[in-house]
């Protein structure tokens, strides 16, 4: 295997495939958990919550694949589901046609391992911060995580959505998220939040 196909973007792997493209509106789901007709999605423009049940779980991003657990497990159905966070664009694989992927390009295997690991890689960082920094802290970093990995400032999530994601009480999320915003280091809204200071925020949570 040469090196230069390991810098390959993931997506021109299925340039050749006869994929499905798929537009959804905000809060619209991609899939829901229980459905049936298992595939993988490529994130190709936005984000979407990763819910199991009534808790999200994490935030997928562009240039991410969601529903691989799902495949691997082979049981038919979603286990978990898949909400827009804003108007996403993606590209639907089917089974078949991912296992052709895995047969024939040891490039694509590296780099669906490497985004196994960084996800592995992200729950250990939340465990890490559960053990050894306040809540405040948690929840300060996971916003700054989500903004760095999806490039922006306004982030998609309410604020119940928060609180499940960093594993805190609701009534203890918005009061952080109250005072966050009367040092006008946040600005918040029904369904997202605006860092309005990055500097002061990561100075907060380094001093929580």
């Amino acid at each position: 295997m040469k090196m230069e196909e390991l810098n390959i973007d993931i997506k021109s792997f299925f340039k050749d495939l006869a994929c499905e493209y798929i537009h959804v509106c905000k809060s619209d789901y991609l899939f829901k958990q229980g459905e049936g007709g298992v595939a993988i999605y490529f994130i190709n423009e936005g984000a979407v919550k990763i819910i199991k049940g009534k808790s999200v779980l994490w935030i997928a991003e562009k240039n991410e694949l969601i529903g691989i657990s799902s495949f691997f497990e082979s049981q038919g159905d979603f286990k978990f589901s898949a909400q827009a966070c804003e108007e996403l664009d993606a590209i639907r694989i089917e089974p078949d046609k991912f296992k052709e992927l895995l047969s024939a390009n040891p490039a694509f295997g590296i780099k669906i391992i490497n985004m196994l690991c960084e996800r592995i890689k992200m729950t250990n960082e939340r465990l890490r911060n559960v053990l050894n920094q306040s809540s405040k802290s948690r929840l300060i970093s996971e916003i700054v995580s989500i903004s760095k990995r999806t490039s922006s400032l306004k982030i998609e999530i309410s604020t119940d959505e928060l609180s499940q994601l960093i594993g805190i009480s609701k009534r203890l999320t918005r009061s952080i998220l109250m005072d966050l915003e009367k040092k006008m280091l946040v600005l918040r809204s029904k369904n997202s939040l605006t860092i309005q200071d990055l500097k002061g925020l990561n100075f907060t949570a380094n001093n929580s």
